[in-house]
């Protein structure tokens, strides 16, 4: 009303011009835009978006949830989903909980009042967080997880994690590898129980035996590899189990095991060929580069956008996205 009055306009121009409202039925020249405008601007006048949803207008505010686990990839999945948002006018507000069920419960709370219109949840779950996170989810509405839905009601957008690992398999299979060693961070991350079931199908699928010997897990979880993780196996899957092939959990396990080969004095791919897992920018800056999984971040975002966004395409809420095999030098 105050820009309206020293404008010399209408209040439902004025709101027309300031709120994006109003379609065809208020006509604006360009001179009286540029003057409200301006008004605006010296009076320092923001719409408030907590009223305006009071009187029905939508927020186009979804709410984010990271969590520490498989960082990485969880910043490269958030570019794409804001890249996403953007293009279509909507923001995102963002929390980093560390695991912590009280600061995940503060942010459902804090994202509520703010009247998000959807929330999104980008974390892996650990085999036995899921039980202490799902009485914190059980009223939140448009939800979608990562993964699997983790309450009632609830959606999901998930990687086929199975395919990637068979397709990483059965590169190496074509490549005529036999012994084929599998690393992975942590046998408590359910995603491995999935991975390991295509890794596990391509060497049927070439009469490869299937040993529980040729599984590597290091003493210290953890995806980011110490030296005393990558030693361990090294140890385990090199010198014990003299494995031709390696798939790692992800590429910073990838690069790692890639340079201490190469300080061994052992070729890659010629003596040991390795994957990795993610497509991170190292895997294709390293020497040799890392064959990979692409886990199509872009397709992600779109289906995530498209569950919250538009109820009518939901079907059973829930999407698989179909990962993309990257082949380099390593394998």
């Amino acid at each position: 009303m105050d820009v309206a009055a020293r404008a010399g306009v209408s209040r439902a121009t004025a709101a027309q011009i300031l709120n994006h409202s109003g379609g065809a039925s208020v006509r604006v020249g360009a001179n009286t835009r540029a003057r409200v405008l301006e008004i605006a601007r010296a009076m320092n006048y923001r719409p408030n978006r907590i009223a305006q949803q009071l009187k029905g207008v939508r927020s186009k505010t979804l709410g984010v949830i990271l969590d520490t686990v498989n960082i990485p990839v969880m910043y490269q999945r958030l570019a794409a989903l804001e890249r996403k948002a953007s293009a279509l006018g909507i923001r995102l507000m963002i929390g980093q909980v560390h695991q912590d069920p009280e600061v995940m419960s503060a942010y459902l709370h804090d994202f509520g009042s703010r009247g998000i219109e959807g929330l999104v949840c980008l974390f892996d779950l650990i085999r036995g967080y899921e039980k202490t996170l799902q009485p914190l989810f059980a009223d939140v509405s448009n939800v979608v997880f990562h993964g699997k839905a983790m309450v009632n009601g609830g959606m999901c957008v998930r990687v086929d994690g199975q395919l990637g690992s068979y397709l990483l398999a059965r590169r190496l299979i074509e490549r005529g590898c036999k012994r084929i060693g599998w690393e992975f961070w942590s046998p408590d991350d359910e995603m491995g129980d999935v991975r390991r079931a295509g890794y596990e199908k391509a060497l049927k699928e070439a009469g490869l035996p299937v040993e529980q010997r040729l599984l590597f897990y290091p003493e210290q979880r953890s995806q980011s590899p110490t030296p005393s993780g990558i030693e361990q196996a090294l140890r385990h899957l090199i010198d014990r189990e003299k494995c031709d092939a390696i798939m790692c959990s992800n590429d910073l396990w990838a690069v790692g095991l890639v340079q201490a080969l190469k300080s061994r004095g052992l070729s890659v791919p010629g003596d040991v060929a390795v994957t990795g897992y993610d497509n991170l920018d190292v895997s294709a800056i390293v020497d040799p580069g890392v064959t990979t999984i692409d886990q199509n971040h872009e397709a992600y975002a779109d289906a995530v956008i498209e569950l919250i966004m538009n109820p009518a395409a939901r079907g059973e809420g829930r999407v698989t996205v179909t990962p993309e095999l990257v082949v380099r030098q390593s394998a």
